[in-house]
């Protein structure tokens, strides 16, 4: 079998895969493991082959069938001369649309709000300038089947928009 960008086809195809129940040893190969193989090992290697992927998760259920599931978040730093960086970050866990709504209605202005307050990375021009400000726009939140890029959860993520909700706080 292949490598693929997609751990839940590897993992799911690993699970159907005989082992010694006593021993926790693989009695068939697996990519590069050979017959033998401690179920362990191989863990570690798809949390190092896959950021953002959990043996955790995956053994209880936390994935299901078409994959990761996680949550995208798209948002722009717009500086007061209309240059633009594109921020984006991935957390773990998906957002139901009222959740969604909820991070929505907690933005100033309806879209503005203050990613190192809510726990997301930032991303600015390299040099300031006297056109910077603090304040990045929301483009969308959507489910994603792309990997973790950080530790944050989905719920975490509410929970800090919810907090900072009407509490916005520069450090600028």
């Amino acid at each position: 079998m292949e490598i693929t960008k997609d751990p839940m086809v590897l993992w799911n195809y690993f699970g159907d895969l005989p082992m010694n129940p006593e021993t926790e040893e693989m009695e068939a190969p697996f990519m590069q493991f050979p017959k033998g193989t401690h179920r362990e090992e191989i863990w570690k290697w798809f949390e190092s082959t896959y950021p953002g992927f959990s043996v955790e998760k995956a053994l209880y259920g936390a994935y299901d069938e078409e994959g990761v599931k996680n949550t995208l978040i798209e948002y722009l730093y717009r500086d007061a001369d209309n240059y633009k960086v594109w921020n984006e970050a991935v957390v773990s866990g998906v957002l139901t649309d009222e959740e969604k709504a909820q991070i929505e209605g907690s933005l100033s202005e309806g879209e503005y709000f203050l990613p190192q307050q809510v726990g997301l990375p930032e991303k600015r021009f390299d040099e300031e300038t006297e056109s910077d400000h603090p304040w990045f726009e929301l483009i969308t939140i959507k489910d994603t089947n792309a990997p973790t890029t950080g530790a944050l959860t989905a719920k975490e993520l509410l929970e800090n928009f919810l907090k900072a909700k009407d509490c916005w706080e520069p450090n600028d």
